[in-house]
């Protein structure tokens, strides 16, 4: 708990990159316990939940999806991370199909 404190004070010093970086990282490994510790404490914001990996260009929601790890996919979601954002940014008009 006391590192993702520590990397929450990063992020708020200007190096989001690296909280993201973890993000992503802990949805494809499947800690969901990452994401239920001190969420009310420590929220992790839409920016961070939203920002794309480098390199790859997903998500913390790509991630987990990509792995397998339903029940993070679940977390993300209930934290508000957005499913229409695509891997290719200048599909503006990808719409997501109807269930």
């Amino acid at each position: 708990m006391w590192a993702r404190s520590l990397l929450l004070l990063c992020a708020a010093s200007g190096c989001l990159g690296v909280l993201a970086g973890v993000l992503h990282d802990k949805a494809r490994s499947g800690e969901t316990d990452f994401f239920d510790d001190n969420i009310e404490a420590n929220p992790i914001t839409k920016d961070e939940l939203n920002e794309r990996e480098a390199g790859s260009g997903q998500t913390p929601l790509m991630a987990a999806s990509l792995a397998g790890k339903h029940l993070v996919v679940d977390r993300l979601l209930r934290l508000g991370a957005d499913h229409t954002v695509t891997l290719n940014p200048k599909a503006q008009d990808v719409k997501p199909l109807d269930p």
